[in-house]
């Protein structure tokens, strides 16, 4: 009976150790599933030569994209827009008006680390989900200083908070779209060795990419200008302060994953 005992404790303590062992092996991080972004069937020669089309099935690159074509048309009004609402407002001269990009510009400059660190500990969503909302007031108020509110030089400090209020919304949104595009690009390579070639599809993500953001600089301005001389530069910016808003409630509900 007690050699028994002395069996069975051994046996347990074997247990235990090789149950210890197992969850020593295990990875810290849950690993990801790659299954999804297996191509099956032929390769078409199109796709041969651009493999990065077969990334656009998947919703969250195509998102990525979208949200890269809304926030460079956002930049691309502010470049339209802005020299002759500050003309019309305060007869600003072209030396007055560069100085007025310094509001717009400076918080992308002085963000873009802290932006960066953002996305890499919440995730794409969280960074381009409240950036695109917190630009959705920021773009409503565009119209605020035309209503002189204030006398003399108090609506010029007025528009230059405005500005920069923007200026902090697209510092926001600058970068996730482009790292979540990274991020599916490596998912599909993973998941299909020797389709991208040797060096990767990297080189065509960046083209891509480029191609997405001039064209929103090249829409915005000409949206931009449209909408400024139609129904104003107030309601120019509501129009675009609802863009924004659905853009938000889109990066929500598609992009990434939450990381809290």
């Amino acid at each position: 009976m007690a050699a028994y005992k002395v069996a069975c404790a051994g046996e347990s303590r074997r247990a235990v150790c090789d149950e210890a062992d197992a969850r020593e092996d295990e990875a810290l991080l849950p690993s990801i599933d790659n299954e999804g972004y297996k191509i099956h069937g032929e390769v078409g020669s199109l796709a041969r030569r651009v493999p990065l089309l077969y990334c656009f099935c998947e919703p969250r690159f195509t998102v990525a994209f979208v949200l890269t074509l809304v926030q460079a048309s956002f930049r691309g009004i502010f470049d339209a827009t802005v020299p002759i609402e500050a003309q019309s407002l305060f007869q600003f001269s072209s030396q007055k008006v560069g100085l007025l990009f310094i509001a717009l510009f400076v918080p992308h400059l002085t963000l873009s680390h802290a932006v960066g660190k953002s996305v890499d500990k919440y995730g794409t969503r969280t960074v381009a989900t409240v950036g695109f909302a917190f630009l959705v007031p920021c773009l409503a108020l565009l119209g605020l200083p035309s209503r002189k509110l204030f006398v003399g030089d108090a609506n010029i400090a007025l528009f230059c908070i405005i500005l920069a209020l923007n200026g902090i919304g697209l510092s926001m949104v600058s970068t996730p779209a482009f790292v979540e595009a990274v991020h599916i690009t490596k998912r599909y390579e993973a998941s299909n060795p020797g389709l991208f070639g040797e060096h990767g599809p990297y080189a065509q993500l960046y083209g891509f990419n480029c191609l997405f953001f001039f064209g929103g600089l090249t829409i915005g301005p000409t949206v931009g200008a449209i909408l400024w001389g139609t129904i104003g530069y107030g309601l120019m910016g509501v129009v675009f302060s609802v863009i924004s808003g659905i853009t938000a409630v889109l990066a929500f509900s598609i992009i990434g994953d939450w990381k809290w």
